[in-house]
């Protein structure tokens, strides 16, 4: 099954994604086409293909870091715009900051967020284009070159768990490309193409031609046997556990032979499925049991 998850423009807004709203620059670092043009080219655009191309892309750029915010969002903030007027009645200057000029480079990344709307363009396997998760790699891989160079970051901290953070000096890392990543994942969307679901009755098939194949097997032949082995505790395990593909080889075959006896032996004879590793919110090595029905109602012989 195929889900695709960008918006429906057409029924949506015919100019989503194409315009920009009057309030955009109250939300968002802006520059005109030109102006990143020139920071890039030090010059004006001429009339050859290649500036036409870059002009487009800036264009393109631009309207997807100011769609990163939705119209109401827009909106509401430029509502909430009366700082000029309330400044006047307490008798204080103007308290906005000025709005520039930006200096005459590319700090905003244009251009490699022109680069990554022309990667945009390649060929995908589930989709006519690349699918945004593809297109954004690019994006680390230049944060990372930068990172390598001797101005690439800059003071570091550490918190009193250990989790450490740094200053990136890469472009890729500031205001104006968050929001031109985000804008763009929006316009883009996303082709989700799940894996099929493993019905009861495959899961019993299966179950009954690695029977078959561990009872045709040679005692000596011990790695095909690890195969079949492996094979069927990931598949009924995953299936009868509820895991989730990367949880799957966190499974400790050493723990559940550890308590395997206990286990059988107790008032409710059940499978002690034992999985240990580091596991997301949680803080170094930990070990989680769940206990498993030996022979389910459906049967399947875990």
């Amino acid at each position: 099954m195929t889900l695709l998850t960008a918006v429906d423009l057409a029924s949506d807004d015919p100019e989503r994604f194409k315009l920009a709203r009057d309030v955009d620059h109250l939300m968002c670092l802006f520059q005109y086409d030109d102006c990143h043009f020139q920071n890039l080219k030090k010059r004006a655009p001429g009339a050859s293909d290649t500036d036409g191309v870059l002009l487009l892309c800036i264009r393109r750029a631009n309207l997807d870091a100011l769609w990163a915010r939705k119209p109401g969002t827009v909106h509401s903030n430029r509502r909430e715009g009366a700082v000029i007027e309330l400044s006047k009645q307490l008798g204080l200057e103007n308290p906005y900051p000025g709005r520039g000029p930006y200096p005459v480079k590319d700090s905003f990344g244009m251009g490699v967020a022109a680069m990554m709307l022309m990667r945009s363009l390649g060929t995908g396997k589930n989709a006519k284009t690349i699918q945004y998760e593809t297109m954004r790699k690019l994006r680390g891989h230049y944060s990372n070159f930068v990172h390598t160079t001797p101005d690439g970051v800059g003071a570091s901290t550490t918190s009193s768990e250990g989790a450490s953070s740094f200053v990136s000096h890469s472009e890729t890392n500031g205001y104006w490309f968050k929001r031109f990543m985000h804008g763009c994942h929006k316009r883009m969307g996303d082709v989700w193409i799940p894996d099929s679901t493993l019905t009861m009755e495959e899961l019993l098939c299966v179950q009954s031609l690695l029977e078959e194949d561990w009872r045709l097997c040679g005692l000596n032949d011990n790695k095909r046997r690890l195969k079949i082995a492996l094979t069927g505790v990931s598949l009924t395990s995953g299936f009868a556990a509820g895991l989730r593909g990367e949880e799957i080889p966190r499974i400790e075959l050493g723990l559940i032979r550890k308590h395997w006896k206990e286990a059988q032996e107790c008032a409710t004879p059940h499978v002690p499925l034992a999985m240990a590793g580091r596991f997301k919110k949680h803080v170094g090595e930990n070990q989680y049991f769940q206990p498993l029905a030996n022979v389910t109602v459906s049967g399947v012989n875990i």
